[in-house]
C-alpha cells in the first residue's frame, strides 16, 4: 500500500526551491535563445539579491519588484513584451505572477477597519477582548481593524454593541459597507493603471457629494480626452505609449460617469492660473474651456473660479477632494500626491480642510462670473 507521505527528495527539492526564492533568485527571461548566455536554463539573466527592491515609478509606470540597473542591465518589467519569471525552476508569465499576489483591500474594507479600530480605543478595550466577542483569534482582530480580513454586517453590529457604540445611524451604514463586495468598473484596470487611481475611482463612486479645488490643473473629471493625454505626458518617468492611452481611457471614462446624470453633486473651486494653462497647446487648451463651460450648467455641478486678483486663499500649496460619506463621521479627504493619493479619516484634520474649502469658498466669484472668466480666457486664446 502507497504511503500518503511526499518521498524525502521531493521535499528536499520543494525545501530547496522556497529557499531559493527567499534568497532573492530571479531570473527574467529577456527573448533570447535556449542557453544563449546568461546562466538561467532559458537564457535569461540573473538578477543578484543586491537589486532586489520594490518600486512603484518605473519608466513603464507599473509596479516592479526589481530594479533591473543596479545589475547594470535595462528594465524589464513591461506588459508590452513577453518577459517570463523563472523562479526556482518555474518559468511563468508576469501577469500570471501578479494575478497571485494576494488582492489589495479596498478602501472601503480599510475604511471600515479603521472605524473599527476608533471605536475599540474610544471603548478602552483590547483585541482579546474583542476577540472574545467574536470567538476569533486576536490576531484577526488586527487584520480586520488593517483591512487584510472581511468582516460581516453581523461582526461589525456585535462589536460596535461591545463598544458602545451610541450612533445608531452610523453603526447601520458602515455594516452595509462591511457587506459591499460588488466589484467597481475600476477593477478592469487592476495592474494596469497605479492602484492609487483604482481607490480614488472608488472613493468617487461611493461618496454622496464631492468638493474639490484646484491649482494648476482642471478637475480631472472634467478634462477632455486630449488635455488628459497632454498632462500624462509629462508624467515623470515617461509613460510607454500603450500605459499614456490607458491612463487617458481610464480618466475618460471616470469623467464620463462622475458628469452623467445622476451623478453624486460636485462643487469644483478652481484658480485662474489652471484655466490660463495651455497643456496642449492653444486648440487644446480651447476646446477643454469649451468643455468646462458645458458642464457648469449640469445641475449636479456648481464651478467656481478664484482668480488672480484674490487676497490670498487658504490651501493654495495643493490639490484637495473632500468626499462626503452617507453620514459625516465617514466624510474622506483626499490629498492629491506624486507616488500615490493620501486619505485622511480623522475627523479633526477631515473637519480641518471642510473649514479651508469653505473659506476658499468665500475668496471665489459667483458662478456666472466665474462662466464670464472662462469665456473671456477662452477668446483671449
Amino acid at each position: 500500500m502507497t504511503s500518503g507521505r511526499k518521498p524525502a527528495r521531493v521535499m528536499a527539492e520543494r525545501r530547496a526551491s522556497r529557499a531559493t526564492v527567499r534568497e532573492g533568485v530571479l531570473r527574467l527571461h529577456m527573448g533570447t535563445p535556449s542557453g544563449a548566455g546568461g546562466g538561467a536554463p532559458d537564457g535569461g539573466m540573473r538578477v543578484p539579491t543586491a537589486a532586489f527592491r520594490r518600486v512603484d515609478d518605473t519608466p513603464s509606470g507599473e509596479r516592479c519588484i526589481t530594479d533591473c540597473r543596479a545589475s547594470g542591465g535595462t528594465c524589464a518589467f513591461t506588459f508590452e513584451n513577453t518577459y517570463l519569471f523563472w523562479v526556482a525552476g518555474l518559468t511563468m508569465p508576469l501577469r500570471w505572477m501578479l494575478d497571485s499576489m494576494p488582492p489589495t483591500p479596498s478602501t472601503r474594507r480599510q475604511r471600515v477597519g479603521i472605524e473599527l479600530r476608533k471605536m475599540r480605543d474610544a471603548a478602552g478595550k483590547t483585541t482579546s477582548e474583542a476577540a472574545a466577542v467574536l470567538g476569533l483569534d486576536r490576531t484577526k482582530i488586527t487584520l480586520i481593524e488593517q483591512g487584510l480580513y472581511a468582516v460581516s454586517p453581523e461582526r461589525v453590529v456585535n462589536l460596535a454593541c461591545a463598544y458602545e457604540e451610541g450612533d445608531a445611524e452610523f453603526v447601520e451604514v458602515l455594516a452595509r459597507m462591511a457587506g459591499d463586495r460588488t466589484k467597481g468598473w475600476w477593477e478592469e484596470y487592476r495592474g494596469f493603471v497605479p492602484t492609487g487611481f483604482l481607490d480614488i475611482s472608488e472613493l468617487e463612486h461611493h461618496a454622496h457629494g464631492l468638493l474639490t479645488y484646484q491649482i494648476c490643473h482642471l478637475p480631472g473629471a472634467m478634462q477632455t480626452e486630449e488635455y488628459s493625454r497632454a498632462i500624462f505626458r509629462e508624467a515623470h518617468p515617461p509613460l510607454t505609449p500603450r500605459l499614456l492611452e490607458t491612463r487617458v481611457e481610464y480618466r475618460v471614462r471616470r469623467s464620463q460617469l462622475l458628469m452623467a446624470e445622476g451623478a453624486p453633486e460636485h462643487t469644483a473651486i478652481v484658480h485662474e492660473a489652471a484655466l490660463r494653462m495651455r497643456f496642449g497647446g492653444n486648440d487644446v487648451a480651447r476646446a477643454q474651456l469649451d468643455q468646462l463651460l458645458e458642464f457648469s450648467h449640469l445641475p449636479h455641478v456648481t464651478l467656481r473660479a478664484v482668480g488672480f486678483d484674490a487676497e490670498g486663499f487658504k490651501g493654495a500649496g495643493q490639490t484637495v477632494t473632500y468626499a462626503k460619506g452617507p453620514v459625516s463621521r465617514l466624510d474622506t479627504v483626499l490629498l492629491d500626491a506624486v507616488g500615490t493619493p493620501v486619505f485622511l479619516h480623522d475627523r479633526n484634520q477631515v473637519e480641518n480642510y471642510r473649514k479651508i474649502i469653505e473659506m476658499m469658498a468665500e475668496r471665489s466669484v459667483s458662478v456666472e462670473k466665474t462662466r464670464d472668466l472662462i469665456a473671456q480666457i477662452r477668446k483671449d486664446l
